[in-house]
């Protein structure tokens, strides 16, 4: 282990545990404050069951919706996101930009290099869940809010060790195989499919007792923060964890490096993108060449945002309608409007309304959101961080052709999650017998692809101005949550709801595009604050000292 590999990780990337922590806290008071609202008596009017699922205590207050309902599944997915992150940039990441050659020059071996990685990323799950369990225990006092016996450090507990089973599992991939998006990609494919399942099993009593071979079951199945630490999945999911460090260490240090394997100016002389910018350059530097880069650069993330879009969100989705029939009319007639509102949707007891909470609601615009964001960045902030920007402009290639290229490639990733998205709940339409028209099918992915490109603007705009891929991804995270608990939040208030229309989302979802159809007014709202901010963009890149760091 080193003290300076470690000291050096916590010093880069500090600010990414500490701001999720302090994000996340502010949305649980933002929700907290919300439920103070309204009338403690919605928790009688709910089913037994339901109350059990969500881990509410007996006694307790909608404030404790809040905690089991937010933490224990946005927050557990936020922060398992953040691990799987650190995890696949722990020793891939680095190998593939260069940088873990220059730490193993050093008078340090494999082994004590990638120990000291595992100490960061368990520093940085700390760091936040511990923070975010601190900002739990005060939230209470704070809002004079009655949770009832609660285990906030039970559930706590259960979200860091969650984290920690697919942050190894990103970083045993990644260090086995020298592939950070194949680490990255696997895992949070398994950790998004082992949600979704493990929520859509539970729902139907006849495939309930399956959940327990689903990975999620093992964070939130015994309840938490209802009944306290379960050791018994606690070391489930940490064994778990320990057999993909046992990958790493033994495949890591017996494996070639790629950022060993040829010198540097020979791999710069060999590079394709190079080449192929050689060849554009003699051609007046179109940028045809560097779309096809940055569009091949997520290849894996955006197959698996779309197969996960298209199998397990449509086509699995629609095709259990007709086994959750019966919960779902049960669950309509017992939930108020306005705690539907905080689910994202507005009625279950139709196809529309069931199709609405399950997967355009929240999970629709988290993927599009997700990979337009990273496919921006990488277009702009990306270069400048992987130090290829510069030898992009020593040819005559001007500076608003880097930002049309990354642009390209997000409406590309764009269009083709939407489209995606459309086949399957087309498909889910079909095996569920829903009855739902395909015009307004299409026009609520088109509303998706809509959302998508005003948030494409946003990522384009802070990567642009900035020139960071922290500010560029964590500010359009950061917008993108904040600006939906606003839309949410004001519409629960009636004095208050002409606001919401300050959120991107209350024009993405107000019209209702699946029982109403396509709004091109709300259309084009969204898409013209999109397009008004990629020509701040290319205005900003224009004038913006380039980081052309050697």
């Amino acid at each position: 282990m080193s003290t300076a590999i470690i000291t050096l990780g916590l010093r880069r990337h500090w600010r990414g545990p500490v701001i999720t922590a302090v994000v996340l806290g502010l949305l649980l008071l933002l929700e907290l404050s919300v439920y103070q609202g309204m009338a403690d008596d919605v928790l009688t009017t709910l089913p037994k069951e339901y109350l059990a699922l969500l881990g509410v205590p007996e006694g307790a207050s909608l404030g404790s919706l809040a905690y089991n309902g937010f933490l224990g599944s946005m927050g557990a997915l936020a922060v398992g996101g953040l691990a799987i992150s650190w995890g696949s940039r722990a020793i891939a990441r680095e190998e593939q930009e260069g940088t873990l050659s220059l730490q193993l020059a050093s008078p340090l071996s494999r082994t004590r290099l990638l120990t000291s990685k595992i100490v960061v990323m368990l520093l940085h799950l700390a760091i936040t869940t511990l923070g975010l369990w601190g900002i739990g225990e005060l939230a209470p006092l704070l809002l004079d809010i009655e949770i009832g016996e609660a285990h906030i450090g039970a559930l706590m507990l259960h979200v860091a060790v969650n984290a920690c089973f697919y942050g190894f599992m990103a970083m045993g991939i990644g260090a086995a195989t020298g592939r950070p998006g194949l680490g990255s990609g696997i895992a949070a494919f398994i950790m998004t499919v082992s949600f979704f399942l493990h929520g859509l099993l539970a729902a139907v009593p006849d495939y309930e007792d399956y959940t327990e071979y689903v990975p999620w079951h093992f964070l939130n199945g015994s309840g938490p923060f209802l009944n306290g630490v379960e050791w018994n999945h606690i070391a489930i999911l940490a064994a778990g964890a320990v057999v993909f460090a046992i990958i790493a260490y033994l495949v890591f240090p017996r494996r070639d490096l790629r950022s060993q394997s040829t010198p540097l100016l020979t791999k710069l002389a060999k590079s394709p993108l190079l080449r192929r910018v050689a060849e554009l350059s003699s051609r007046g530097g179109k940028p045809t060449g560097i779309i096809g880069k940055q569009i091949s650069r997520h290849v894996v993330l955006g197959v698996i945002v779309i197969a996960t879009m298209f199998g397990l969100m449509g086509a699995l989705v629609g095709g259990m309608y007709p086994m959750l029939d019966d919960t779902i009319s049960s669950l309509a007639d017992n939930l108020t409007p306005d705690l539907l509102k905080l689910f994202g949707a507005t009625e279950m007891s139709t196809p529309e309304g069931y199709y609405r909470t399950q997967t355009m609601g929240m999970m629709a615009p988290v993927a599009v959101i997700l990979l337009t964001t990273a496919a921006a960045n990488a277009g702009i902030a990306g270069l400048e961080k992987r130090r290829q920007i510069g030898l992009l402009l020593s040819h005559p290639i001007a500076r608003w052709r880097i930002v049309a290229a990354a642009l390209v490639s997000a409406t590309v990733w764009n269009v083709l999650v939407s489209a995606g998205t459309f086949a399957g709940l087309a498909a889910g339409n079909e095996l569920g017998e829903m009855g739902i028209s395909y015009w307004k099918l299409a026009a609520a992915c088109a509303m998706m692809a809509a959302l998508g490109w005003l948030f494409t603007g946003v990522t384009l705009v802070l990567a642009a101005a900035t020139g960071s891929p922290g500010v560029a991804v964590w500010g359009t995270v950061g917008i993108a949550v904040i600006s939906y608990m606003v839309n949410v939040s004001l519409q629960l208030q009636d004095d208050l709801i002409d606001w919401a229309k300050v959120s991107p989302f209350y024009w993405y979802a107000d019209n209702e595009p699946l029982v109403n159809g396509l709004d091109w007014g709300n259309f084009g709202v969204l898409f013209g604050v999109g397009a008004l901010l990629m020509a701040l963009a290319f205005l900003a890149y224009q004038r913006r000292d380039l980081r052309l760091r050697q």
